[in-house]
């Protein structure tokens, strides 16, 4: 068992030691993770979820939304929607009709990487 200290005493750091960890602040190298991980907002709770870069979809860790990426097929908005919307949305910039396809392909879906905002359900509410 330890010896017991009096609050206050010793836990004082001198002002020439500087900070405990000045590590912390300092970047060393290349930065790996940001070109990794994207921290994207869920559309239904607002809560950010890390995603990888190249996804075309993932569950939310806090509401477990499943949630697409989506292009606006006239203005270009690349924007994250809920699954489970299954047939049209509102374009979160150009307020467009967007179909949503039945079936997405790993190679002309949008990438989390490129996501700008969310779309909206539609009609618009």
């Amino acid at each position: 068992m330890r010896p017991r200290r009096k609050v206050g005493c010793g836990t004082r750091r001198s002002e020439l030691q500087g900070p405990l960890r000045p590590n912390l602040l300092q970047v060393c190298g290349r930065r790996a993770d940001a070109s990794i991980v994207a921290y994207l907002t869920c559309p239904d709770c607002m809560m950010p979820s890390p995603v990888g870069d190249d996804a075309i979809a993932y569950r939310c860790h806090s509401c477990f939304t499943e949630v697409v990426f989506e292009s606006c097929g006239e203005c270009g908005f690349r924007q994250s929607i809920p699954s489970r919307w299954h047939t049209a949305y509102s374009c979160g910039k150009c307020e467009a009709k967007c179909l949503i396809p039945r079936r997405r392909l790993y190679s002309s879906s949008t990438k989390a990487f490129g996501v700008q905002g969310y779309g909206h359900t539609y009609p618009k509410m």
